[in-house]
């Protein structure tokens, strides 16, 4: 790489890159135990994005809960029982279970290609092996 000086010299800056840059391999070249390491790490990686999405919609039904407790007890005090009761249901109990398992359910984008991954891997590691 060239550097300009002010006065029209051209000096001369080496650069070194001294990162590890991997290769990656596609899942046909890998050998056994790389797909082994694979499969662990893509599961892992599975199992570590459900537990957080289940932490995350499980926070989130208990604020809603939390939500409708609270307004329900504040229409409660002011003389609306039957509207207290109907949002304590609903906002209370019914809607955060039906959120936390639609949320649950249903996959991300990140959570398919890794089930993806995994199936193509077993699938490798069968043909391998017999």
């Amino acid at each position: 790489m060239n550097n300009l000086n002010n006065n029209g010299n051209i000096n001369k800056v080496y650069i070194t890159d001294n990162s590890n840059n991997l290769k990656y391999k596609q899942l046909n070249q890998c050998n056994q135990n790389e797909l082994t390491e694979q499969h662990q790490k893509r599961y892992q990686l599975y199992k570590d994005e459900v537990k957080n999405k289940k932490q995350y919609y499980f926070k989130f039904s208990l604020f809603i809960s939390f939500l409708s407790t609270g307004i329900s007890t504040y229409l409660y005090f002011i003389g609306k029982e039957d509207m207290a009761k109907f949002i304590l249901a609903v906002g209370g109990f019914i809607m955060p279970i039906i959120l936390y398992n639609k949320g649950v359910e249903q996959q991300s984008e990140f959570e398919r290609r890794q089930i993806d991954a995994i199936n193509e891997i077993n699938y490798l590691l069968r043909e391998r092996n017999g």
